[in-house]
């Protein structure tokens, strides 16, 4: 019997190798991006970053809040210094747009009884899409997988190291970089970011500085969330809602839909470049239904809004927003 499994053993690590190389050759490298990208990405001097926020179900599992994608790629940006990072989409050559998405998790049949299932789970993913300024148009997309870890410190290093090699991609698109940062000499493919967790980055003066409002939304007209959220905007006092979008500083978008969740994009009112995104702090984990549900959702979307333009919380919303 030794003799035998010995013998499987050795004809095995014999087919090992060629087994690597079929596979090697099944699976072809991946392809270099297009010269007109590299070219484009390559001439930029300046970038926007659009954050275009988080879905629901990415943002009950990565850690740091639903600004981190937005936070810690910005860091990346301003460690590398290969760009200038401009304060308005006008002022830009190029528009990079980052989103944190994940699917919802989808039943799978493992027999015939109906209790025979099981929930087969997707990767939390990082998009980073390069827009050109003036048309919108998507000049290329970057993916990647966004990683986690079994608690939250753990959890906060993986992700960083995901914004590492986020950047890197992004890196891969530049033909000759201007001047290579002393801070990444030591490790050119893996930078080190020691604060990247912590880092708030800058938010767009238009998002700060407006006061009257355009409010729009992609849900059905009778939506209760919408009438709840316009409501509640007007009798907060905070914003003059406008009639119009020619007459308002900025544009709110409000979105109700079961992939993505309930989030507020705001945009310019001449462009649908996404400024910022306002998400549901409670990613749509509510301990009740009906209108509880309805007017709890409404209050910690204004007091976000309120985080936004430094206004102080009551005890009450920085509780609820927890």
């Amino acid at each position: 019997m030794r003799f035998k499994i010995n013998r499987h053993l050795s004809l095995f690590c014999l087919l090992l190798p060629m087994l690597l190389l079929a596979c090697a050759r099944t699976e072809p490298p991946p392809q270099p991006p297009p010269p007109d990208v590299i070219a484009r990405v390559t001439a930029a001097k300046s970038i926007f970053l659009s954050n275009a926020g988080v879905n629901d179900y990415f943002a009950s599992e990565i850690p740091g809040g639903p600004n981190v994608a937005y936070n810690e790629f910005y860091a990346a940006l301003q460690q590398w210094g290969y760009f200038q990072l401009a304060d308005s989409p006008a002022h830009a050559d190029l528009i990079l747009q980052i989103r944190g998405t994940e699917q919802m998790p989808q039943l799978q049949r493992t027999g015939i009884a109906l209790d025979q299932a099981v929930a087969v789970q997707h990767p939390p993913m990082i998009e980073l899409a390069i827009l050109d300024p003036s048309t919108l148009a998507v000049i290329d997309t970057l993916s990647i997988r966004a990683s986690r870890g079994p608690n939250i410190p753990k959890g906060t290093a993986a992700f960083a190291n995901s914004i590492d090699w986020l950047a890197y991609k992004l890196k891969l698109l530049v033909a000759t970089p201007r001047r290579p940062p002393a801070t990444l000499q030591a490790s050119a493919s893996r930078p080190a970011h020691p604060t990247l967790s912590q880092f708030i980055a800058p938010i767009p003066p238009q998002v700060l500085h407006a006061r009257s409002v355009f409010v729009e939304t992609t849900a059905p007209p009778n939506d209760h969330y919408f009438k709840a959220f316009t409501a509640a905007l007007t009798t907060w006092g905070y914003y003059h809602l406008v009639s119009t979008p020619q007459s308002a500083d900025i544009v709110f978008d409000f979105h109700d839909d079961d992939a993505n969740g309930i989030y507020v994009t705001l945009h310019p009112p001449a462009s649908k470049v996404i400024l910022w995104t306002i998400t549901d702090p409670h990613y749509g984990l509510y301990g009740y239904d009906g209108h509880y549900r309805v007017n709890a959702l409404t209050r910690n979307l204004i007091s976000t809004f309120k985080k936004l333009n430094h206004i102080p919380l009551t005890p009450a919303e920085t509780t609820a927003l927890r």
